[in-house]
């Protein structure tokens, strides 16, 4: 089978509507949302592509010095989050069946490094399919995807692209393993700028 990688995805395409700044840019532990979220994933993917839409401009040129990462424009970002998602499920099409994707919003930048390396523990042993953080029974992100169920993700996105990344996911209930942690922090996604000193 080989070794199993990693590739991380960062959604960072939306407007940002009820931010008073560009969420993605937000001021968070002496660097911002972004920066944050790649630093963490970097540590252990193989490389992190962010999807990018609105002031995409901005974006890019903010982390295009950091190395393994690159961004990706989504023209349809007005259509909502699941196009971003489709077109970074697309950029990774060519890796192996057994790697794994780690795709979360960029307006989660708090999750402690220990998740996400005690979900890579759990894809190296287990070798799930779909893979959730829960705090208290609540799930939240990271969420790890092993490529082989990323393209039976893709094909039913295709056959109805109105369902939701959870609608699409819901079909694969049998397939998910649950982290029960104790992270809160997989659970804080900021739609709103209160509370972050901008």
């Amino acid at each position: 089978m080989g070794k199993i990688n990693f590739y991380g995805i960062v959604i960072a395409a939306g407007y940002s509507s009820r931010f008073k700044s560009i969420k993605a840019l937000a001021e968070w532990e002496k660097s911002n949302f972004i920066k944050t979220i790649i630093k963490k994933l970097n540590s252990i993917c193989s490389s992190t592509v962010v999807i990018t839409g609105f002031e995409a401009n901005l974006i890019s040129e903010n982390i295009k010095n950091i190395s393994n990462t690159k961004t990706i424009f989504n023209k349809n970002y007005p259509a909502g989050m699941i196009t971003s998602i489709v077109k970074g499920f697309e950029y990774y099409s060519n890796i192996k069946e057994n790697d794994y994707i780690v795709f979360q919003p960029v307006d989660i930048p708090g999750i402690n490094i220990n998740t996400y390396e005690n979900m890579k523990d759990i894809a190296l042993k287990q070798k799930s399919y779909i893979i959730k953080p829960s705090y208290n029974m609540k799930c939240g992100h990271p969420v790890f995807f092993q490529k082989k169920v990323i393209d039976q993700i893709l094909k039913l996105h295709y056959s109805n692209n109105d369902m939701s990344l959870k609608s699409l996911i819901d079909k694969f209930q049998d397939y998910i393993t649950y982290f029960n942690c104790n992270d809160e922090n997989i659970l804080k996604n900021y739609n709103y700028s209160d509370g972050l000193n901008l």
